[in-house]
């Protein structure tokens, strides 16, 4: 986020906002214990979705830098990755041969 200009008070308030979270399964009217998440970003805020684009702000940038022709498109949580050819054999060649060696993890 301070990579994007996000002022740092947003950036704290952010980490305050993921982090120390708990959830608790409720199932046929049977509540489980508490678990602590340490992954994602609670779902039903209405500040989610602009979390989650901010995530994935640095991919889209990085895959369309290396990939020629592609680019992103997202709305909310839905991602999708287009390109354009003039014959259907060859669009998704560039995009397979980045995916064949693209960093995991």
């Amino acid at each position: 986020m301070m990579a994007l200009g996000v002022k740092s008070d947003l950036v704290r308030w952010t980490e305050s906002f993921v982090s120390d979270r708990k959830v608790r399964l409720v199932l046929n009217g049977q509540e489980g214990g508490d678990h602590e998440v340490d992954t994602g970003i609670p779902q039903g805020s209405p500040v989610s979705p602009i979390l989650f684009t901010v995530y994935l702000s640095g991919l889209f940038g990085y895959v369309e830098e290396r990939v020629l022709g592609v680019k992103a498109l997202s709305f909310v949580d839905d991602v999708a990755w287009t390109t354009e050819a003039r014959r259907r054999t060859g669009s998704a060649r560039p995009w397979n041969s980045w995916w064949k060696g693209a960093p995991s993890g």
